[in-house]
C-alpha cells in the first residue's frame, strides 16, 4: 500500500491560507486533546484539516499529514 505524505511546516513554507480551517465537532474535540508539541502526525488525514488547524493555532511547530489517497492532500 502506498501512503502519500505532506509535511506542513509553517515556519518554512508560504502560507496561502489566512484563517485556520473550521473543524467539525469531532475534530474540534480531538484538537482540544492535543498538548503543545513540536511535531504532530495525522495518519489517514483525508484533507489535513486537523494538522493545518494545529499548526496555524501554534499547538505544534509542524505536522505530517498522511493518507492512502493522493488527491485530498
Amino acid at each position: 500500500m502506498i501512503f502519500y505524505n505532506k509535511i506542513i511546516d509553517f515556519e518554512k513554507e508560504v502560507i496561502t491560507m489566512h484563517n485556520p480551517p473550521v473543524l467539525s465537532p469531532r475534530l474540534t474535540t480531538v484538537a482540544e486533546l492535543i498538548p503543545r508539541c513540536g511535531c504532530f502526525a495525522d495518519i489517514g488525514t483525508d484533507h489535513a484539516y486537523l494538522p493545518v488547524y494545529l499548526c496555524m493555532n501554534k499547538v505544534c511547530d509542524f505536522a505530517i499529514a498522511s493518507d492512502v489517497n493522493k488527491g485530498p492532500l
